[in-house]
């Protein structure tokens, strides 16, 4: 530092000293007022200084692990207001550069955790034989065994979790003095005394589960979105509410409650099923309701969808395809019901579809239905053969039009379902494989008001010809006195629930 009156050249010597404190550790330094003996007189060069003091400051900002202090000493001290000018002028600067970028990057919790350091115990035994000293070994070994334990806590959202938690799971590691080794980006294993090590698990699930909660969230409400949304009035038009209100509310609407809140814009709003109004306190009241593509329903009907109990956890994914097990009831109940309609083939793997996207539109079709009729069975157990190839587009994306015509269009232009399996089985409806195996879904079908059947319709039939509001019938068949061939119009209005794949005998 000896000799130095350029700013170059200060700043120079200045930050080389900051880093010998790091690099060795020490926590204060101290800098005499450089240069200043021969600027005194020079309001210009003392402007100067004031910047290069500032500049210093500066490179403090690359937060250091262990220099805490750094003083300035000042000999004149009429150069006093002058040094307090710039550090005012350089606390300023440093929060609004720290407002305006976050430069602390995102924590790697495998480094972080592996970075903790423990105490180390070492025990020195002393014995007359080897024996002896194995035994000591032996007993040492159980005594930790018994005391120590290590869990696994296996999840894919543990890459997910945020920066509060990975935070928190390194103050637990340090605090508990228990070792959290990320063996890969699916799995955490915790080690160390009994209590400690399942305290922790305990937390870290807690962790987990909150993240998945909040995917599960998300997805409820990509869902919600599209196939419903809720409303409000304003004046004569009707605005959609953002798609997380509509799930809050559609939830509570669910739980049968007869009210909820919600915030918009940070005003508070207060929802009314029993009225469907939505009430604050500045624009009074306003009606509410919900929405399927483009219908209103002033009463609503419940859209929060529950999978069926057969389902398995499908952990936020939309589709899953579940192989049933042979000697389950529910394959044998699939498989009776099967045989007793078709001309006992041979039955190979019976797939369960699990699509929750297809299974939201599907319930949401069939409450409006059973809304407007309910008085009577809506939903009827059909069959629908296909070839292989198409069985892949329907396990993603249900049952589609398109396909009509590929076998007839006889009972119209939509997707045809067969009463009874044997139907289905034939090859013009089923054709085989490579491998002679044959496809047929066993498929819900909304099925509500029935209308008779002809060759290019395009739509049901009107239920009033003479009142466009009374919309549609639901489904066409060959038959109204003693229906079997089923068409339907709505992708929706069916749903592929089992795969069935068999040859014939």
């Amino acid at each position: 530092m000896v000799g130095q009156t350029n700013e170059k050249g200060i700043s120079s010597s200045m930050y080389k000293v900051l880093r010998m404190c790091e690099e060795n550790k020490i926590q204060s330094v101290s800098f005499p007022a450089l240069g200043t003996g021969t600027l005194v007189h020079s309001e210009i060069q003392m402007s100067k200084a004031k910047q290069r003091y500032l500049n210093d400051a500066k490179m403090l900002n690359d937060s250091p692990k262990h220099l805490k202090r750094v003083h300035i000493v000042i000999f004149q001290a009429k150069l006093l207001p002058d040094f307090q000018e710039a550090v005012k002028k350089c606390k300023k600067i440093s929060r609004n550069a720290s407002a305006g970028t976050n430069l602390r990057p995102a924590i790697c919790l495998a480094k972080e955790t592996a970075a903790v350091l423990f105490p180390v115990m070492a025990v020195e035994v002393y014995g007359t034989s080897p024996t002896n000293l194995a035994k000591i070994k032996k007993l040492l070994d159980e005594l930790v065994k018994e005391e120590c334990i290590s869990k696994d806590v296996q999840s894919s959202h543990i890459t997910d979790l945020p920066e509060t938690d990975k935070k928190a799971i390194v103050a637990l590691s340090r605090a508990n003095q228990i070792s959290v080794l990320v063996t890969s980006s699916d799995k955490l294993t915790v080690s160390g005394k009994r209590d400690d090590v399942l305290d922790a698990v305990l937390k870290i699930n807690g962790f987990i589960q909150t993240v998945r909660d909040r995917e599960t969230r998300e997805g409820e409400v990509k869902r919600l979105r599209e196939t419903l949304c809720w409303e409000v009035a304003r004046g004569e038009r009707w605005e959609s509410l953002e798609s997380g209100i509509s799930y809050d509310i559609e939830l509570a609407f669910h739980r049968k409650q007869k009210s909820c809140q919600y915030q918009e814009k940070g005003e508070t709003y207060t929802v009314d099923f029993n009225k469907m109004e939505v009430t604050n306190s500045i624009c009074g009241y306003r009606l509410i309701a919900e929405t399927v593509p483009s219908v209103t329903f002033l009463v609503c009907f419940s859209a929060i969808i529950h999978p069926p109990t057969t389902w398995t956890k499908m952990d936020g994914r939309d589709l899953e395809i579940i192989t049933l097990q042979s000697n389950s009831a529910e394959y044998k109940n699939i498989e009776t019901a099967f045989l007793k309609s078709s001309q006992h083939p041979n039955v190979k793997p019976i797939d369960r579809i699990q699509s929750q996207s297809q299974w939201q539109r599907y319930c949401v079709l069939k409450q409006a239905v059973d809304k407007k009729y309910p008085k009577q069975t809506n939903e009827r157990l059909l069959y629908h053969g296909t070839t292989k190839e198409i069985c892949q587009k329907i396990n993603k994306n249900g049952f589609n039009r398109s396909f009509c015509g590929r076998n007839a269009v006889v009972h119209g232009e939509g997707t045809y379902f067969g009463k009874e399996a044997w139907y289905s089985c034939q090859d013009k409806y089923s054709n085989p494989d490579d491998k002679q195996l044959k496809y047929i879904y066993r498929a819900r079908v909304v099925t509500g008001s029935l209308c008779k059947s002809r060759g290019g319709m395009k739509e049901p039939d009107p239920i009033n010809a003479a009142d466009p509001r009374a919309g549609l019938h639901d489904c066409a068949v060959d038959s109204l006195q003693n229906p079997f061939i089923f068409v339907v119009f709505c992708d929706a209005g069916a749903y592929p629930e089992y795969l069935i794949t068999f040859k014939s005998i």
